[in-house]
């Protein structure tokens, strides 16, 4: 590379960065695939164009280095830096020679005057002036042999990069080369350290520098005749006194940089060192990392190093706040020092500011956020939620400081490696803290869920989990810290033994702690164990230490078993398959006291009113309304001038659809006018739907879709509800000409008019297929089951209207698996601690919400079949009946496809069953009176449908023969 310039100037960037590397690699691509001249510009001169070719060279020669290996571009440089290094020590060399030259000729002259001056005077002036040049020579003199130590350091630095570049290459290595280079190492560290040491005592030594001294008063009135040669011995004192202070500064320097390059040297090396452990060959490592000589050798050499390093860190700090104080001198820097001090105080100010107001601030936030939700499951996990955060908000906030800190304020000293460290430190340090907190809530939280846990106990735990910590955290600072000194060296290695005896140490606190707790919940859990007798015997002795730590075993497992129980019960799979098992465990029960199962028409007129599976209105109405908001918003838009649209309202039989409905219908009062269309019957001719449509919308009789639909956009804005949309449609030929012309009708006059479709989800599914890929309705929404809270909800919001007290000691729920439901909130918003067992209402419920599949109409069915009277405005509770699958199972084949077209058009009369299955209307309709006579239909206007009590056995059914397909 050229030498009269440096790489900066050369390449234009610091070419020690990679990320500028690679960008200024990527731009010189660019610019040396681009033509040499573009097309419509005019050709260049002969000059220019070499002036080009010249440029496009260099650039080929920059990339060219700029895509070399990163390794052997580090050592390019390197070797670089050396060669100015050495260049830049021998101009030095050479001009203190010829410093020292002209010092010997001026003092050699200087001599020959003193012999032949006339007067004394004149002699005394030509000695002082040769004794200053001697001086000025041995100054020079100095100055050389300083030279030549330097140049002998760097030539060893160039001997030790020469000597380790096929370690550094990452180039692979044979085992025995690497055991060889090893050897070599561990040679040049013992011989650094030393060179090390005695730089770092060059460093706190005197200096060498001897000011020169004359008693010579060069101002007496005898020299005033010889005016001339005394200015010149003035101006030669002060040239020497300026020399002998640069001397001293350049003797300063010239120790820090023999300091400061032997220590890189040695950390460099220690660094290759440490890396080289992996490439030894297994005996070689083995012998260098294990508990024998050689590795207490290594473990001395790197203590060693932490000394020498120990000695050089406060000259090296110092060095560098010298040169923070010359950026401060600096404009430009100090004004970029002073504004991150700035925001370093800034943000500390923040930082105490809200860490003192932040369990106010959140306290209220939480009761505000809890009282606003009026649904209790979602309040219940808002309070929890809330209170979670409040928990760790202070540690949290520690963090996001930490953070806001060296990732933003300091980001541009991050590698600096005190600031690195620190960083690392302050993250630990924020980390546990966080850790700490969290554990220590969760831990709580988890005890408290099977009994209250006073402040000593608290406390206890608190102690415990900090203990742990407070090492994890010791440990972690050890590892930064050694890392950050050594490497991955020795001192590194040597945690994982000290981690081992530390857990052992905090291992025998804890169980000293935790003792008699242990105890006692062993024996309250197993009063008969087989370590039962051992804990009861040697409590209070030392050897019971081991018997207690078995006794945690049982009690850990035991702990574990049970949490993962409870939690198992959060997820809605793991209720549905516990409340199957507890219904299987009641069948049989029930079975065992055959001929006592309860019978729905001995229950009092009044209880079955309330628990009627019709839909209702208040008092007896659960408000339970998805979507209906965004509706309302629609309706509302409508009114104010924006577009209607389609709306489908999709959901199995007894989900909610009219109640729905009507509700909607309810909330929008007099916004807009408001006609519902109720299709209890199936129509078919489209004729006969704008008929009844007109009817409804008080129209004059109108002779097709479009005059109706020119008559709805010419009218007033209105929303229109169509129940029962499913009977629209008939899976036959011609059978959706109907629903096509209701689609017509609604995208026709979707600018004026928001129309409401309510379907059953089988018949939906199918009319989707008929447009695929398109958006037909502007939204669809799904009324799911409900969930088991809203179905528990919805069975006693009933019984307490209708007055009843229910009884539920019959069904001996006792001995079932125990579960638990969220805990009410007290006045204060938080969880009440005494609700600790769920009770046997919300389990039976969960029996029945797992068969009714949420369905409130199915669910409201079996919970009247689960009733027996026990007494005035009192019932008893036994487990209901269930269709029995054996009586589908002996359906013949016609039958269950029968069955399955039911099912996908909701209802059919005998003659478009019929038609829809093409099979005689006769064999049909004996086909359906023969499942309503076994009780699988209802009929009302010769109207079939499956009656509640088979409807989630049928739909099982013929899912499970895969005939229920849309």
């Amino acid at each position: 590379m050229p030498q009269h310039a440096p790489l900066a100037a050369l390449f234009e960037i610091d070419v020690t960065d990679p990320a500028a590397v690679a960008s200024r690699a990527s731009e010189l691509r660019e610019r040396l695939r681009a033509p040499i001249t573009a097309p419509s510009v005019p050709p260049k001169s002969s000059p220019e164009r070499a002036v080009d070719e010249l440029a496009r060279q260099r650039d080929r020669l920059r990339l060219q280095f700029l895509e070399l290996p990163a390794e052997l571009r580090e050592r390019l440089i390197e070797q670089d830096q050396l060669e100015r290094e050495r260049r830049g020590v021998a101009e030095q060399a050479e001009q203190a020679r010829q410093l020292r030259e002209a010092a010997e000729r001026e003092r050699s002259a200087a001599l020959l005057a003193a012999q032949q001056a006339a007067t004394a005077a004149e002699r005394e002036l030509a000695v002082e002036e040769a004794r200053l040049q001697t001086h000025r020579a041995e100054l020079a003199a100095m100055a050389q042999a300083w030279n030549t130590r330097s140049q002998a350091d760097l030539d060893a630095r160039g001997r030790l990069a020469s000597r380790y570049s096929s370690a550094t290459s990452g180039e692979a290595l044979r085992p025995t080369q690497a055991d060889a280079l090893y050897q070599s190492i561990r040679t040049d560290l013992s011989e650094l350290r030393e060179r090390a040491d005695q730089a770092l005592s060059d460093l706190a030594a005197p200096s060498s520098i001897a000011g020169v001294t004359s008693e010579l008063e060069l101002q007496s009135p005898r020299f005033d005749q010889f005016a001339e040669q005394r200015n010149h011995l003035v101006r030669l004192r002060a040239d020497i006194a300026a020399e002998e202070a640069e001397m001293a500064r350049h003797e300063r320097d010239d120790r820090y940089r023999a300091a400061a390059s032997t220590m890189e040297s040695l950390q460099n090396l220690q660094t290759l060192r440490v890396a080289l452990l992996a490439r030894l060959s297994p005996e070689r490592r083995e012998q260098v990392t294990g508990l024998n000589a050689e590795g207490l050798q290594r473990l001395r050499g790197e203590l060693s190093h932490v000394t020498l390093m120990a000695r050089w860190y406060p000259e090296q700090r110092r060095h560098a706040i010298a040169g923070l104080r010359e950026q401060l001198r600096n404009v430009l820097t100090a004004g970029g020092v002073g504004l991150r001090a700035l925001a370093f105080v800034a943000l500390l100010v923040a930082y105490v500011y809200v860490q003192r107001r932040r369990r106010a601030a959140l306290t209220w936030l939480r009761l505000r956020l809890v009282g606003a939700v009026d649904n209790r499951a979602i309040a219940l996990r808002l309070n929890s939620a809330m209170l979670a955060l409040s928990a760790v908000a202070g540690e949290l906030l520690l963090l996001g400081t930490v953070y806001l800190l060296f990732d933003r304020i300091l980001l541009h000293a991050a590698q600096v490696p005190e600031v690195a460290v620190l960083r690392k430190l302050a993250f630990a340090y924020a980390w546990y803290r966080l850790a700490l907190a969290a554990i220590h809530r969760v831990l709580l939280n988890s005890v408290r869920r099977y009994r209250r846990v006073d402040l000593e106990l608290d406390r206890k735990i608190l102690r415990s989990v900090r203990v742990v910590a407070l090492f994890a955290l010791v440990m972690t600072a050890y590892l930064i810290i050694s890392q950050a000194l050594l490497g991955r060296g020795a001192l590194y290695g040597t945690a994982r033994t000290l981690a081992w005896a530390g857990t052992a140490l905090i291992g025998y606190y804890l169980i000293r702690m935790w003792r008699e707790d242990v105890a006692k919940s062993y024996l309250s859990m197993y009063p008969e164990g087989r370590l039962a007798s051992l804990v009861r015997g040697t409590s209070g002795h030392s050897h019971g230490l081991i018997v207690a730590l078995l006794a945690f075993g049982f009690v850990a497992a035991r702990g574990l078993w049970t949490w993962l129980r409870d939690t198992a019960l959060r997820f809605e799979q793991t209720r549905k398959a516990l409340a199957y098992l507890l219904r299987r465990r009641l069948e049989r029960q029930a079975e065992r006291e055959a001929g006592n199962a309860p019978d729905p028409r001995q229950l009092p007129d009044e209880l079955t009113g309330a628990l009627s599976e019709d839909p209702v209105t208040s008092p007896l109405r659960v408000q339970h309304f998805p979507a209906q908001d965004e509706v309302l918003a629609m309706v509302q838009g409508l009114a104010g001038g924006q577009q209607g649209g389609l709306v489908a309202l999709v959901g199995d039989r007894g989900v909610g659809k009219t109640t729905w409905l009507n509700a909607l219908a309810e909330q929008l009062g007099e916004a807009l006018p408001l006609c519902q269309l109720d299709l209890q019957e199936r129509l078919l001719d489209p004729a006969e739907l704008i008929g009844q449509l007109s009817s409804r919308l008080e129209l004059p009789q109108v002779g097709g879709d479009g005059e109706l639909i020119a008559r709805l956009n010419e009218g007033p804005r209105r929303v229109v509800i169509v129940d029962l949309a499913q009977n629209l449609m008939l899976r036959a030929v011609g059978g959706l000409d109907c629903y096509e012309c209701l689609l017509g009708i609604g995208r026709a006059t979707a600018g004026r008019v928001i129309w409401i479709l309510a379907f059953a989800r089988w018949p939906f599914e199918f009319l989707q297929r008929l447009h695929p890929g398109q958006d037909i309705y502007h939204r669809i929404i799904h009324l799911n089951g409900w969930s088991e809270r809203q179905i528990s909800d919805l069975i006693n919001h009933r019984m307490k209207a209708a007055g009843y007290a229910v009884d539920y000691s019959e069904l001996q729920l006792d001995a079932a698996l125990p579960s638990r439901s969220p805990r009410p909130l007290d006045e204060e918003g938080l969880s009440n601690l005494n609700a600790e067992q769920e009770p046997p209402s919300d389990r039976y419920h969960r029996i029945i919400w797992d068969y009714a599949d949420g369905n409130p109409r199915i669910a409201l069915h079996f919970w009247r079949y689960s009733l027996v009277p026990a007494g005035e405005k009192r019932v008893k509770v036994r487990l209901f009946s269930t269709p029995s699958q054996a009586v589908l199972e002996m359906t013949g084949l016609q039958t269950r496809f029968l069955l399955a077209c039911l099912v996908q058009h909701e209802n059919l009369t005998a003659s478009e069953a019929g038609r829809s299955m093409r099979l005689d209307e006769a064999a049909c309709a004996a086909s359906l009176e023969t499942l309503r006579s076994k009780g699988m239909l209802v009929a009302e206007n010769g109207r079939y449908r499956v009656d509640s009590h088979w409807n989630r056995a049928v739909l099982r059914f013929l899912q499970r023969k895969k005939l229920l397909v849309v």
